[in-house]
């Protein structure tokens, strides 16, 4: 996904009071909109009205009957021949840029999927916004040249919804089945042979757009000379502007459009002194400008006035602030001056400018200039010193690094260490850990020839190790990052604040892996701290976020939910979008899910994710990802949650670490559940157990897998495995109650209360869910038991009076009160209907019926109940049907989960 959008691409270009009225086209328009028309296709040379023809008619639909109409408007340039990119303006430009829109969510995916399920979506996304009419327009397509752009379109085209009308302006036909449209009445048309201004037009514009009081004559001279080309009008008027000798003048304009654009620029410029002309010259490389910024490049100290010499001369000169302190010039205009170049004089200008935005410590300006000049060998130093400012950090623009990176030759890279060692971290932080293992690896070699100075050496070594061990805790090798850090964490050089920070940082996410959270904590905060005064908002912001997870980990979120506030105050109000802020608000979400405030976490969640997904940091948003997943099961949105759960997919997989896939398993697994699917959850706990230890306790670990050992737990139950299940939680309990793991201590005090009373152990069910209730009460971790359901309903029914407290009684009315938000009835009435039923179905369910039930549950098969109740096999498959049948169920796992529900087994 793009990292930020240039906001103005997506305008409707103004129209202006006195323009010329194009109202013979402007009916062309409407009546091949109104006709049902898909593709209006209005196709010229450079110069001949086109953007402004269609802003004119786009105009209408501001008030009247049309007003109804949403205008999306698109200018292209040559950067957006991605996919990728094409894609992020294209969905914001239609308003579906956000984490509702299945097309939005793919281009935020590490690779885009393939073009037969992205279209599709992105047409449903479409119709999915306003059953309204819609006009989108693509200005400029003659810059695109990506076949799978060309495709996109086509296939919009062919199968859009029937609200959606396209407009085209482009200076060359596009690669479309235009004649196909034709035939079929489905494309309007408009040629430079329309667009072509007519006498009265041409009247019109000379004399009341330009004011110049020209004769009819001279009229007529100018638009038969330019053909009606209405650019070339313009700048005949510019030329016309103070002469006296007009007829002169018309006399010598003639030949075709290109030699008729030459001789006008030429007598635009020859109108203008010597020191003017090579002062446009000089500057035409630069896509904006101030005053010092053009005198570094022409090095005359009168910029400033020369620019203002230039913008009331109406010289193609547009200023992109109210201040008057920066500008460009007209696209057109500056195409042409730099025609006047030649390679060496540009390459001069875009050095030159390179040099001035470094000096000015806007080294993201300077890199940019530098790649443009074609020397990769200058650009690498750029990008050099680029990745070891803080600044260029701060904001956590990760995708614009790594796209700085990717135009590299490789060559450029191997052979300047310290780039190596800060592109790894660029890397590092796309989620690509095996190429930044890589980089290391070659930086180290680099590092140990003779060329490179001792001092230098050590300082990238220790940069080096930080790193490693970042990737070793990565890849929950704890062991091996721990031996990084020890030798390095107090060998940083002081001033290097950039590594001290990330070092901590690091060590912050090797104490959370291997579950020593008090000390996670305290490392997380300085890396913050560190962060905060060398100025890496990105760092410092994450740093906190990744305070606020461990607290909510530790059951403290009132504090979590401070940690995040403090968060977004770093950031404050001109900072608000910038990427790691997005991590601040979804673990905000995460929080308010939690207590059971699910309808403001999915607004925190989805506000955050659109704005990490900017960032292209891709550590944030598998966290979010996840996080999402949670919101999707509570909120028992299946099919959300398993959307959900593919995108994180793609992003944990794509790590290639082991730990990552084994987590992404099993919140596949935790979905599998939910729906019933106990065949490929117990497939999934068989493997995880033989892959892991043979007992299934994961003692050669390194990491804490907690969220791995409850799903396996989980399975256990499902299975009715209850010793399996019961020894799991308890080696859980006891480790996360000594370490204050409180948030996965509430969880699996729950799931052993619901263990112990599957097995009849009546005090210890009871105690495990009144320690769960009591540690969740003053943060009102709730949601946690809500999520069990039925289960949830039982303990509460049955237990009623062990849990008779009146510290209890709050969250015990809260939990009451959310399940009947859900659909659920009020545990304390439950109670009566549950028995009643159970009793009922209890009374239904023959002797041998029970039995076959029983028997079923310990999984035997019906050959297997037929041995062991010496009867034949048809009748234990007539029994089976009518235990079906009682159940209103049709299928064993059916059978098994309503009878346990109900307290039958």
């Amino acid at each position: 996904m793009v990292n930020s959008l240039i906001k103005t691409k997506l305008f409707v270009p103004p129209v202006r009071p006195n323009l010329v009225n194009r109202q013979r086209l402007l009916k062309i328009l409407e009546e091949g909109y109104f006709q049902g028309c898909r593709l209006s296709l209005i196709c010229a040379p450079a110069g001949y009205g086109k953007s402004m023809l269609a802003a004119q008619w786009l105009n209408q639909f501001k008030d009247g009957v049309n007003s109804k109409v949403e205008v999306s408007w698109l200018s292209l340039d040559k950067n957006d021949n991605d996919l990728v990119r094409f894609l992020s303006y294209l969905t914001a430009a239609l308003g579906i840029d956000n984490s509702d829109f299945n097309t939005y969510r793919a281009i935020g995916m590490p690779q885009l999927p393939p073009t037969d399920i992205l279209i599709p979506n992105l047409i449903n996304d479409i119709s999915k916004t306003s059953n309204q009419k819609i006009v989108l327009v693509l200005d400029d397509y003659q810059r695109i040249r990506l076949v799978q752009i060309h495709q996109t379109i086509e296939l919009l085209l062919d199968h859009g919804p029937p609200n959606l009308h396209l407009v085209m302006i482009t200076r060359e036909d596009p690669p479309l089945a235009l004649s196909r449209m034709r035939v079929q009445g489905e494309l309007t048309e408009i040629r430079a042979k329309n667009l072509r201004f007519n006498q009265e037009e041409s009247a019109l514009f000379f004399n009341e757009v330009m004011n110049l009081k020209l004769e009819p004559d001279w009229v007529e001279t100018l638009k038969t000379r330019t053909e009606g080309w209405i650019a070339g009008l313009q700048l005949a008027a510019l030329s016309i502007r103070g002469r006296e000798d007009i007829a002169e003048f018309l006399e010598k304009f003639r030949g075709s459009n290109r030699y008729v654009m030459d001789y006008l620029m030429d007598e635009v410029l020859t109108l203008q002194s010597q020191d003017i002309r090579k002062f446009l010259y000089q500057t035409s490389m630069l896509e904006k400008f101030n005053a010092d910024l053009c005198t570094a490049i022409t090095g005359r100290e009168d910029s400033r006035e020369v620019l203002s010499y230039l913008e009331q001369s109406n010289l193609f000169l547009i200023p992109l602030d109210n201040e008057l302190k920066w500008y460009r010039y007209h696209h057109m205009f500056a195409d042409f001056l730099r025609t006047e170049l030649n390679s060496k004089e540009q390459i001069d200008a875009l050095t030159k400018a390179s040099a001035w935005f470094e000096t000015k410590g806007l080294s993201a300006y300077a890199v940019e200039y530098a790649l443009a000049t074609g020397d990769y060998e200058l650009a690498a130093d750029k990008i050099k010193l680029a990745l070891s400012i803080p600044q260029t950090w701060a904001s956590g623009n990760v995708s614009m690094l790594e796209r700085w990176l990717n135009i590299l030759p490789g060559a450029c890279v191997r052979s300047r260490p310290e780039l190596q060692v800060r592109a790894s971290r660029v890397l590092y932080l796309s989620g690509k850990i095996n190429q930044a293992s890589n980089l290391l690896d070659q930086a180290e070699q680099t590092l140990q020839s003779e060329s490179v100075d001792a001092k230098e050496v050590q300082v990238q070594q220790q940069q080096v190790n930080v790193y490693r061990a970042a990737i070793a805790a990565m890849n929950g090798n704890i062991h091996q990052a721990e031996a990084l850090m020890k030798k390095t964490i107090t060998n940083v050089p002081k001033e290097d604040l950039l590594t001290q920070s990330r070092a901590y940082d690091t060590l912050g996410l090797i104490y959370e892996q291997s579950g020593n959270l008090d000390e996670a904590i305290k490392a997380y905060l300085t890396a913050s701290d560190i962060a905060l005064s060398a100025g890496v908002l990105y760092l410092a912001i994450n740093a906190l976020c990744e305070v606020a997870m461990v607290q909510i980990t530790k059951g403290q979120l009132a504090e979590a939910m401070g940690t995040c506030q403090e968060a977004l105050k770093i950031a404050g109000q001109e900072q608000n979008n910038i990427p790691p802020v997005g991590l601040a608000w979804v673990v905000l979400g995460e929080i308010k899910r939690r207590q059971n405030e699910l309808s403001l976490s999915e607004d925190y969640l989805l506000k955050g994710i659109n704005i990490s997904q900017n960032g292209g940091i891709i550590d944030d948003i598998r966290h979010e990802l996840v996080f999402l997943f949670n919101l999707r099961l509570s909120q028992r949105n299946w099919s959300g949650a398993l959307d959900t759960l593919e995108q994180a997919e793609l992003i944990l997989n794509s790590y290639n670490i082991p730990r990552l896939s084994l987590f992404s398993s099993a919140m596949r697994v935790r979905l599998y559940l939910k729906n019933g699917d106990r065949e490929k959850a117990s497939y999934w706990a068989r493997e995880y157990k033989y892959g892991i230890t043979s007992d299934g306790t994961s003692d050669s670990v390194e990491y804490l897998m907690e969220c791995e050992k409850i799903t396996l737990a989980r399975v256990g139950l499902a299975e009715m495995c209850f010793n399996e299940a019961a020894q799991i939680l308890k080696r859980i309990i006891a480790s996360a109650r000594n370490a204050g793991r409180i948030g996965t201590l509430i969880e699996a005090l729950i799931l052993y209360a619901i263990t112990a009373r599957s097995q009849h152990m009546h005090n210890d069910a009871s105690a495990s869910l009144k320690e769960a209730l009591t540690l969740a009460q003053p943060e009102g971790y709730i949601q946690v038991f809500i999520d069990e359901g039925n289960e949830l309903h039982l303990l509460l029914s049955e237990y009623e009076n062990q849990l008779r407290d009146p510290l209890l009684n709050p969250i015990i009315n809260r939990l009451c009160l959310a399940l009947d938000k859900i659909g659920q009835n009020n545990p304390n009435h439950l109670i009566t209907n549950q028995r009643q039923k159970h009793k009922a179905l209890l009374e239904q369910l023959t002797i041998q019926e029970h039995k076959i039930l029983q028997l079923l549950s310990v999984g035997l098969s019906n050959l297997e109940i037929a041995n062991e109740l010496v009867v034949t096999l048809g009748t234990v498959k007539w029994h089976v049907h009518n235990i079906y049948g009682k159940l209103e169920v049709s299928s064993r796992t059916q059978a098994l989960a309503q009878a346990k529900d109900l307290g039958i087994l």
